[in-house]
């Protein structure tokens, strides 16, 4: 007499690939091992409890091939628990859940960039947010000047996870009128020794960067902060601060 009975399942992410290093843009898939007498009439493929429709969902485009759950370009949407359930005449069986995680490169929390208002003697609490797989990461900032991107010394930020925080303090210039470049170079002799002695403004009002890198890579677009002084603003030049020339604002 032939042995009948209820289907018999388990779900299994493919040998050939390690559960550990499964990135984001990887191909994957999972097998739905089944014993069943009479065969299956129904395999469904569940994600987090939902069924998983063909085509739909996570990003990731998904395939359904025969017993099989086939994943080409994992995307992180992706994450998560996976479960095979399997009917046949005699009942229904659901799979233990298998779960797969996926790695990425870190990216900003905040997509838009940040605005900071500060006076030229105050410091600017810059928080740097960002979402990786692995969590695991170093942090680098940078500020844009004229003279490019500078990096900014390790010392003088902090990491807490995936946070980092820098003060960061402009140089005690003010932004003045542009006419004031002019009329600087055609008063040089009455500026004296007091114009050798201005700093070059190497760190200013204008844009600092963030970007984080985990064992996946470097963030690919950087955290943005626009740092910029407190009142209005007059043209793109500079002055030290306490300096009374011109169509300077103090």
């Amino acid at each position: 007499m032939e042995n009948t009975h209820p289907p018999r399942v388990e779900a299994h992410l493919a040998r050939s690939l390690d559960p550990d290093n499964i990135k984001e843009g990887d191909d994957a898939f999972f097998e739905c091992r089944v014993n069943a007498n009479p065969s299956p009439r129904a395999i469904v493929w569940l994600h987090e409890g939902k069924e998983i429709v063909e085509g739909s969902g996570s990003g990731s485009r998904l395939f359904l091939h025969g017993d099989n759950l086939v994943f080409q370009g994992l995307m992180r949407g992706a994450e998560g628990n996976y479960q095979c359930r399997v009917t046949n005449d005699l009942g229904t069986a659901l799979s233990v859940p298998t779960r797969i995680s996926v790695q990425y490169a870190p990216e900003c929390i905040e997509k838009n960039n940040n605005t900071v208002s500060v006076s030229p003697d105050e410091e600017a609490n810059l928080k740097c947010d960002v979402d990786a797989s692995p969590k695991d990461m170093k942090f680098r900032w940078a500020v844009n000047t004229t003279k490019g991107l500078i990096d900014v010394d390790p010392v003088r930020y902090t990491q807490d996870g995936p946070l980092s925080y820098l003060s960061y303090k402009p140089y005690s210039y003010q932004i003045i009128h542009q006419n004031m470049e002019d009329e600087m170079s055609d008063n040089k002799e009455s500026l004296g020794e007091e114009e050798d002695k201005m700093p070059p403004p190497v760190e200013s009002f204008g844009v600092v960067f963030c970007w984080a890198q985990n064992r996946i890579g470097w963030q690919r677009e950087p955290c943005t902060f626009i740092v910029k002084p407190a009142g209005k603003i007059n043209g793109f030049s500079y002055q030290k601060k306490g300096f009374k020339g011109p169509h300077a604002r103090v």
